[in-house]
């Protein structure tokens, strides 16, 4: 167990006022592991005296923090704790090591179906996390990487979450203003809740041209075993290979392999509900 009369930095600030980029970083997580070790909080000269800073340096640091969701600020006693944003980090990264493995074959399936780049992906504070990829078989595709992220409002695997997302996660967008990428891109309430409606009903999204000009893409819904929509699964391609010809067997098979990752996560599919169209 750590001592708190230790100073957990290595070396004093520096002379000039400001710590050099390496100290940075690990006066940071020092911090956060200080904050997620004290339940009852941290007063701003109390981490300073643990990190061997100066008061100003540390409230600096807990200010960045507290900015970007990693701690909270308690109104009555000003003192910090461990932030929600790092249960939702923590969140993510145990649910990622389950659904790449639960998903794999079935993105790899449609990976081989439809020989166009898959996608699995995660949401997270308005952008979809690309959790796993596999390149399509075409020498021209859409240039993507595994831990890519994307606005969630403009690509059809964060389309195909945000359809199933609460309406204050909604509201919280777009109060923040959402960006508009292309001409297409929905940017509005009423686009968006059009949006929404349009992929709950047929159970799945499209996206042409909405973030890059020139790449569409499919995705629908991964669900748990409650129902809850967890991820999304999709494939991404150029325009002139999204065509009237090839629409309808990549929503199918997109569709499908949603459906067969969901099967394995434990959803059961109510007897009321019927299959998505591909149409």
């Amino acid at each position: 167990m750590r001592t708190a009369a230790k100073p957990r930095s290595a070396k004093a600030e520096h002379p000039g006022g400001r710590p050099n980029t390496g100290q940075t970083i690990e006066r940071t997580l020092d911090a956060l592991e200080i904050l997620a070790e004290r339940g009852h909080g941290v007063g701003v000269g109390e981490l300073a005296d643990a990190l061997g800073v100066s008061s100003p340096s540390a409230h600096r640091l807990l200010s960045t923090l507290h900015a970007r969701g990693y701690a909270r600020q308690d109104p009555l006693t000003a003192r910090y704790a461990i932030g929600l944003r790092c249960f939702s980090l923590a969140t993510l990264a145990t649910t990622d090591l389950d659904l790449r493995a639960t998903a794999a074959p079935h993105l790899r399936r449609l990976n081989e179906l439809t020989g166009e780049t898959s996608h699995l992906a995660l949401y997270a504070d308005g952008e979809v996390i690309y959790i796993d990829r596999l390149e399509g078989v075409h020498p021209v595709g859409p240039i993507s990487r595994i831990g890519a992220r994307a606005p969630a409002h403009c690509v059809a695997t964060g389309r195909a979450i945000l359809a199933y997302a609460p309406d204050s996660e909604i509201d919280g967008l777009l109060r923040r203003g959402l960006e508009g990428y292309t001409e297409r891109t929905a940017t509005t309430r009423e686009a968006i809740e059009k949006d929404r409606d349009v992929v709950r009903g047929r159970g799945y999204a499209i996206n042409e041209a909405t973030w890059r000009e020139g790449i569409c893409g499919v995705a629908a819904p991964v669900r748990d075993f409650s129902g809850q929509v967890q991820a999304s699964v999709g494939v991404c391609l150029p325009a002139p290979r999204f065509t009237a010809k090839t629409r309808p067997d990549l929503i199918r098979h997109t569709v499908d392999a949603a459906a067969s990752i969901s099967a394995d996560l434990g959803f059961v599919v109510p007897a009321t509900n019927g299959r998505a169209r591909s149409s």
